[in-house]
C-alpha cells in the first residue's frame, strides 16, 4: 500500500469477497529516480562554485581542489558540466552566459606555444601557462567535443568557436 501512492491503478479485479488492485508503479519509480539523479547532479555541481572548483579571479576551473591548473581536457569537462547544469536548471541563463563567456575569452586569448598550439596546462588563477609542455591530441579532442556540444546547445557560438579552433592550432595537433 505504501508504494501504491506512487502508482496508477490500471486494473481492479474482484474475486469473491476479495478485491485485487493492480498498480503501475513505474511512474512513481521514474519520478523518484529523476529526483535522485537531480540531487546527485546538484551535489556534483557544488564543486563548480567559485573558490572551490573554479577560480574566482578568472572563472577557469581547477582540475581538482588541490591542483589549481586546467588542461583542455579539464576545460572540456567544465564546458560539459555548464551545459548540463543549464539543461537541468541548476543555473539560469545569465550564469550560463557568464561562465561560458569566461572560458571562450580565455580560449580566444590564451598564450600559445612557439608552435602556435596550446600548452598542456594553465594556471587557473592567472590563465598563464603552468608548464612549458604542449598539449596533446587526447586533451584537444575532448575539448573539440565539448565545443561541438556547445555549438549544438547554443548555435549563436558557432562562428566564434570556429575562430577559437583555428587560433588554437588544432590542425597542427591532429597532424
Amino acid at each position: 500500500e505504501e508504494l501504491a501512492r506512487d502508482g496508477i491503478i490500471i486494473e481492479t479485479i474482484t474475486r469473491g469477497s476479495q478485491k485485487i488492485i493492480i498498480y503501475d508503479l513505474s511512474k512513481g519509480f521514474k519520478e523518484n529516480k529523476i529526483k535522485f539523479w537531480l540531487k546527485v547532479a546538484k551535489t556534483a555541481w557544488n564543486y563548480f562554485k567559485p573558490g572551490i572548483g573554479v577560480s574566482p579571479k578568472t572563472g577557469l576551473n581547477y582540475a581538482n581542489q588541490w591542483w589549481h591548473r586546467t588542461t583542455d581536457w579539464d576545460l572540456a569537462a567544465y564546458i560539459s558540466a555548464i551545459i548540463s547544469a543549464r539543461k537541468l536548471n541548476l543555473i539560469d541563463e545569465n550564469e550560463f552566459n557568464i561562465r561560458i563567456e569566461k572560458i571562450l575569452h580565455f580560449l580566444e586569448a590564451r598564450k600559445l606555444s612557439p608552435k602556435g598550439i596550446p600548452y598542456l596546462c594553465y594556471d587557473s588563477d592567472t590563465g598563464e601557462p603552468a608548464i612549458d609542455i604542449e598539449s596533446n591530441p587526447s586533451d584537444t579532442g575532448k575539448l573539440l567535443l565539448a565545443l561541438d556540444s556547445l555549438k549544438e546547445f547554443k548555435p549563436a557560438y558557432k562562428e566564434r568557436i570556429s575562430k577559437i579552433i583555428q587560433r588554437n592550432g588544432i590542425k597542427k595537433i591532429a597532424g
